[in-house]
């Protein structure tokens, strides 16, 4: 790869270094720190887009080639890495002991340090809880190049909850070179309900809580809107086949006492694949992969879902876009995508929705981030908006990274 295949936002590094090790990682920040030169970490450059654009960038630091897995404590269901090995690969690895991690991000080909680094999971995190539960432990090389190692029980000398912060901060404080992680058993059995519903959101919403009330709890719970604006439920079922089963029947006669359209049952591998297609972009039900220009992410408080979809719903007719929204019925975290699919919306409008969407995220409670847009976009709307978390991170970066090398701009500083 050539220095244009590290553009961030049309930005190009002058350098590119390949780390391999920890090593590298160190004597690469020690040398950027000591020449007053920006970094930019990739992995599999999934993510990349996420952030605001760099205010610098002299460097790429390539970290693909550290994607070992480390340690698999198959006993007490824990699993170190470096950060640059991809889910699959770490996936592949603990099947072979009958284990998994519970992620489920919407880039597969995403490297577990880019997942922490954004703090990207997804549906999964009703069943098994968010990344930030999974993660055990990190090690961390800051801006100055001296090592950190975080979680663990290891003394923290930086705040009580630095761990949870270095989650999510996209590299602002620090070069994430391992991770230790909770891993799951694999479930005896899969299915995944799909209910088609009304082409209203509240009726969906009524739905979904009516089967989060049943017990067990499906270990993902998802309402998606395609471009159509037809409502869909997938409702993820894991565990003992038998009680799998049971809990299909319970939640397909319960399916049918509301207006719905049609009900499908997938098992086993078709499961996953619903999954990933869903997450990706609506293709389960949308025909191929769709390609939108922007995407926001959010999340309100649980209570909000139903007054959240509703108010997405007008403010995407509004301004005459798409409406292909996913959101997580259980946790109120959302993925909306935006623009026309043929690249012909207005920008002006996109712009407008995503300010509303954002003001109507923060009414009920939550917050809203632009995840994909193009840098025009960026200099209009503020990829992060106002939160407290940028100020904690803004504090840490300030004692680990005083030089600003590390991520300039994207997204503190």
């Amino acid at each position: 790869m050539g220095q244009a295949d590290y553009a961030v936002d049309d930005a190009i590094p002058s350098i590119v270094v390949w780390a391999a090790s920890r090593a590298d990682v160190t004597e690469a920040l020690r040398a950027a720190n000591a020449a007053g030169q920006a970094v930019i970490v990739w992995g599999t450059g999934s993510q990349m887009a996420l952030g605001a654009s760099p205010s610098r960038y002299d460097v790429a630091l390539d970290v693909s080639a550290m994607n070992r897995v480390l340690d698999h404590d198959a006993a007490n269901l824990t699993v170190a890495v470096e950060a640059g090995a991809r889910l699959a690969d770490i996936q592949a690895v603990l099947g072979e002991k009958h284990q998994f991690l519970p992620l489920d991000p919407p880039y597969p080909s995403a490297t577990i340090g880019g997942l922490v680094a954004t703090d990207t999971d997804g549906p999964w995190r009703l069943g098994y809880g968010s990344l930030r539960d999974l993660v055990l432990g990190v090690r961390l090389t800051p801006g100055s190049g001296e090592e950190m190692t975080l979680g663990d029980g290891q003394e923290n000398l930086v705040s009580d909850d630095f761990l949870s912060l270095v989650v999510g901060s996209l590299g602002a404080l620090g070069v994430i070179t391992e991770v230790t992680l909770r891993t799951s058993p694999l479930p005896g059995a899969a299915r995944t309900l799909s209910v088609f519903t009304y082409p209203e959101p509240s009726a969906a919403v009524r739905l979904s809580n009516r089967i989060l009330d049943v017990g067990p709890r499906p270990t993902a719970l998802d309402i998606f809107s395609s471009a159509e604006g037809a409502y869909i439920i997938l409702a993820r079922l894991e565990g003992d086949p038998r009680t799998v089963e049971a809990q299909a029947r319970t939640i397909e006669n319960l399916c049918r006492t509301e207006y719905m359209r049609r009900i499908q049952i997938a098992d086993a591998a078709d499961t996953r694949e619903v999954w990933e297609a869903a997450n990706v972009g609506g293709s389960y039900w949308d025909g191929p992969r769709l390609s939108y220009p922007v995407i926001v992410r959010l999340r309100v408080p649980r209570m909000a879902v139903a007054p959240m979809l509703l108010a997405g719903r007008d403010i995407l007719r509004r301004y005459d876009l798409p409406r292909l929204v996913s959101m997580q019925a259980g946790s109120g975290a959302a993925r909306i995508h935006l623009g026309d699919v043929r690249g012909q919306s207005d920008e002006a409008a996109v712009v407008a929705a995503c300010l509303a969407l954002r003001d109507a995220a923060q009414r009920l409670g939550g917050y809203l981030v632009v995840e994909q847009a193009p840098r025009a976009l960026k200099e209009r709307v503020s990829v992060w908006g106002a939160s407290p978390v940028l100020e904690a991170v803004a504090r840490a970066k300030a004692r680990l990274d005083p030089l600003n090398i590390l991520n300039p701009g994207r997204f503190v500083l």
